[in-house]
């Protein structure tokens, strides 16, 4: 008698982190530290017991801390643009996934936490920033028209869909002009796909460059000393 097959897990929730970014003088994002661990595990820990599964992109040069479940962490190469995410993508199976960037050095659980249950009700969910300054639009030299503040939100992670329709958006990026110009958010709201808003926070800024980086010491430093 032949024994019966385990039944695979159900993956509700997949996470992709993206660890692709470099500074200006290349040095892997990811790979920086803050409170002795790089950006990269402190994301990964954040997210322990919290999705199901892992996938990064890019950053293969960078091990992961020992402690982090290494069976439910996958890796997808670093290729550029949409086509990493769709590889990424590909290595996942949860119904729902979100997408995190491992250049944010203070990610929030109770963000990810509140883009999960948006994505109860919605196909897509993300973080945004309210506006504190208007959006000025210029042709050459001369400032044409702004944006009153209250219209604006920055895009901040993670942002969550309906697997379906990640790889619907990802799917049309080939067909779309500019699109390797853009974030996923932009591209789905090109595609006439309306996104649930969760308020973020200030702290919530991605590192893109070494004043972006001087910002984040300087805010773990004024965190530990206040523990």
């Amino acid at each position: 008698m032949k024994a019966a097959k385990a039944k695979r897990p159900q993956i509700k929730i997949s996470a992709i982190i993206d660890a692709r970014s470099r500074l200006p003088d290349g040095a892997l994002i990811a790979g920086l530290r803050l409170g002795g661990e790089h950006l990269l595990d402190r994301q990964l820990r954040l997210l322990k017991g919290e999705v199901d599964e892992y996938c990064v992109l890019g950053a293969e040069e960078l091990s992961l801390a020992a402690d982090l479940q290494p069976a439910t962490v996958r890796r997808a190469t670093g290729i550029a643009g949409m086509a990493g995410l769709v590889e990424a993508l590909a290595e996942t199976r949860g119904r729902h996934v979100l997408l995190f960037s491992a250049a944010q050095p203070f990610p929030d659980l109770g963000e990810c936490r509140r883009v999960m249950a948006a994505l109860r009700k919605r196909p897509a969910a993300g973080v945004f920033q309210g506006g504190r300054m208007s959006l000025a639009r210029a042709q050459g030299s001369t400032v044409l028209s702004a944006t009153p503040p209250e219209n604006y939100w920055t895009t901040q992670l993670p942002l969550g869909f309906e697997r379906g329709l990640l790889g619907e958006v990802l799917a049309a990026a080939a067909n779309t002009a500019g699109a390797e110009q853009m974030n996923v958010c932009e591209l789905t709201l090109r595609l006439g796909h309306a996104i649930a808003l969760v308020e973020g926070r200030r702290s919530g800024f991605l590192i893109r460059d070494p004043l972006d980086w001087m910002l984040a010491q300087a805010l773990a430093a004024q965190q530990r000393a206040a523990a």
